[in-house]
């Protein structure tokens, strides 16, 4: 269902998992995937996209923090950028409230595709660029 939701048809697509997290990896030399999450506990959906810790994940985020005011315009939602010790991420999270696999599925569900897609286009192909740029540096 999600690979039909996906603008970009380059990203590869895995099958669902049973556990809190779906994982859609980038590139394999960046280190970095965008994960959905349900967070039943919370009551809250969220989409992130993260890096390993160390020097790639570092010149990664500092490059797409470089254009952070046009990935933010093409996202087109609310994302917060965060980077603390060393650990990067670019993050939107919805609160849905108690039960959210039951009485809020569908939307939850929409949600989370309608957000995913919006990251694989706005940061697959930027970082695809800076990590072909690191390789042949």
């Amino acid at each position: 269902m999600l690979e039909s939701r996906l603008d970009n048809k380059s990203q590869k697509i895995f099958d669902p998992t049973r556990t809190q997290n779906y994982y859609l990896y980038m590139p394999t030399q960046s280190r970095s995937w965008i994960s959905a999450h349900v967070s039943q506990s919370r009551g809250c959906i969220g989409v992130y996209l993260t890096f390993e810790r160390g020097q790639i994940g570092n010149r990664l985020y500092e490059g797409l923090s470089a254009e952070r005011e046009v990935i933010d315009r093409e996202l087109g939602v609310d994302v917060k950028w965060e980077s603390v010790d060393g650990k990067h991420a670019v993050y939107c999270e919805k609160y849905l409230g108690d039960d959210i696999l039951t009485k809020h599925r569908a939307p939850a569900k929409e949600w989370l595709c309608d957000r995913m897609n919006r990251f694989v286009t706005a940061f697959r192909p930027r970082i695809e660029g800076m990590t072909s740029q690191l390789n042949m540096q």
